[in-house]
């Protein structure tokens, strides 16, 4: 111990009177991968100091950050000329493509911050010395310690490249955006309300479409048209889009339409602004069903098969594990209803459908419960009658679920599902019984959204090869006369506005893109024989090809 003592006195020039010297180094059960690189020394004036066993620059044995950093950084100055020297120096392993593997810590901290964003992780997430020391012992030796303040500030900066990125995008493109904004509070009781916008918009180079989330923030009361307006319009100017937006689509509240009127008179859209406030059809069919479900005899019938359902799933615990048996015995589908909630129209349909999907077990069940008068009796009827019901909302969940995608353009897809949701309303009314009496109200509904078909609707179906400008005028026939516009009135005031509306949208782009070499022909040829499978499909189809043929006799 005195010989290696004295050889590092010796070698760091600490040996004069000047200076305290080694005079004993011990082992230390400290954080072995940071004193691998570092000896545990007494010296003469018996302090304690950490000798760097590359450089022997002596550091307070205080802070295990200050060692770790003078070996990572590296302040070492052995350390930098052994990298100066080997530029490939710590690289341990060979790549998965052969070649030779270099850590990065500056990659693998982007990387993390990346991982954090697209997984909604804490910041803290790799803050902990456990996760530290696996990645050492296990990956790579090298690694450090990333804390939460510098992992939040890694993406911080990536945000906002991405955010500067999609910006200068706008700034070049020479294509129409479209918009969707909604104002929602925070759940589980947390103040607050927030806007987000979303864009949507065609790649010009590559034909895809592209979706981002441009503007999440804070939305103070009161939430009116006026300070809804200064939002948009401070998201319109940030991004580059005060004349690339071509429509703007939000739920129907009416401070939404005040400020979209407001939005008009400062930018002067195209075409008055025809096509630039489009109301949410998902909104409106939750509008529509919840009017028809509103009705007092079928709200009874749900109101008594829901409490059907918490008399067995949320009686007891006892109760509900004696349903889950037998089910099992008798080789059933055991599952948990899905409750209904007022904000989803659609999750009174997946309530009904859980429920038929193991009807035979729960009226078996809930009538033993009712015979120890442990609740009342469901009907019988009322399962009739629940079965109707949910195969007249089956049409309405299909067009909701078909209208919210996100993948593939919805805007050509809107008419038919009118068309389907018309049709299936007229039906049932002609059918007459309970389910009648919630038709009139939907009906209702549905006229006072569609009273003024909007053309952005109209147009994107004429541009759909299935139905171009004939089986766009049939479509608003069959709903004018499925909704009970009785004059015909309706529907010419929407054929001629959707034919002058195509017109004005077509002059538009060719005025921006057009050749004018070249003429151009009206497209109002017969529609397309091909059509998904299904009767309500084929229904569709036999009445375009019948109104086809009476349009060339």
């Amino acid at each position: 111990m005195a010989s290696e003592s004295a050889s590092a006195s010796t070698a760091t020039g600490v040996g004069s009177t000047s200076a305290p010297t080694i005079r004993e180094i011990i082992a230390t059960n400290r954080n072995p991968q940071i004193w691998k690189d570092f000896n545990l020394c007494i010296m003469t004036d018996n302090s304690q100091k950490a000798q760097c066993k590359h450089c022997f620059h002596f550091l307070s044995v205080g802070s295990n950050t200050t060692l770790r950093n003078h070996i990572t950084h590296p302040h070492c100055e052995a350390k930098k000329a052994q990298q100066n020297q080997n530029p490939e120096a710590g690289q341990t392993s060979m790549a998965r493509d052969g070649s030779v593997f270099r850590y990065d810590p500056d990659y693998l901290r982007e990387q993390f911050a990346g991982l954090v964003i697209q997984r909604a992780l804490p910041f803290n997430h790799f803050d902990h010395e456990q996760t530290t020391r696996v990645f050492q012992n296990t990956m790579q030796p090298r690694y450090t310690h990333v804390s939460r303040s510098t992992l939040k500030r890694d993406a911080m900066k990536l945000w906002l490249a991405a955010k500067q990125e999609i910006i200068d995008s706008f700034g070049n493109i020479n294509a129409c955006v479209n918009l969707t904004t909604d104002v929602w509070s925070a759940p589980h009781g947390v103040p607050g309300s927030y806007m987000c916008v979303t864009a949507h918009w065609i790649e010009p180079g590559t034909w895809q479409m592209m979706k981002r989330v441009i503007s999440f923030e804070e939305f103070p009361s009161p939430h009116t048209g006026g300070a809804l307006f200064k939002m948009l319009t401070k998201v319109l100017t940030n991004f580059n889009l005060e004349d690339k937006v071509m429509s703007i689509t939000l739920d129907n509240a009416s401070n939404n339409t005040s400020a979209m009127d407001k939005l008009k008179l400062k930018y002067e859209p195209p075409m008055g602004g025809r096509f630039y406030h489009s109301r949410c059809v998902a909104h409106i069919i939750n509008l529509v069903v919840q009017a028809g479900l509103e009705v007092p005899a079928i709200d009874a019938i749900r109101e008594s098969f829901k409490t059907m359902l918490k008399d067995i799933f949320k009686s007891s615990a006892r109760t509900r594990q004696r349903y889950v048996k037998i089910c099992k015995d008798a080789e059933k589908p055991c599952l948990r209803p899905n409750w209904d909630v007022p904000t989803r129209w659609n999750s009174t349909y997946h309530m009904f459908l859980s429920g038929l999907k193991q009807q035979n077990t729960l009226a078996y069940f809930h009538d033993v419960l009712a015979n120890k008068n442990r609740c009342n009796h469901f009907p019988t009827e009322n399962w009739v009658i629940i079965q109707s019901l949910t195969q007249l909302l089956e049409v309405f969940n299909t067009a909701t679920e078909i209208l919210s995608g996100v993948y593939y353009p919805t805007s050509p897809l809107v008419l038919q599902q009118i068309f389907f949701m018309s049709t299936v309303l007229s039906e049932y009314e002609l059918e007459g019984g309970i389910l009648s009496s919630m038709i009139k109200p939907m009906k209702k509904k549905l006229r006072k959204y569609f009273q003024h078909m909007p053309p952005i609707i109209t147009c994107a179906a004429a541009l759909n090869p299935c139905f171009n400008v004939n089986g766009v005028d049939f479509l608003i026939e069959s709903i004018s006369t499925d909704l009970e516009f009785f004059d015909d009135t309706f529907a010419s005031k929407s054929k001629s506005y959707f034919k002058e509306s195509l017109e004005g949208l077509y002059n538009l782009y060719y005025a921006k893109y057009g050749n004018p070499t070249q003429s151009s022909q009206t497209s109002g040829g017969a529609t397309s024989s091909k059509a998904s499978g299904g009767n309500k499909y084929s229904r569709l189809l036999n009445g375009l090809k019948a109104h086809t043929k009476k349009g060339k006799d």
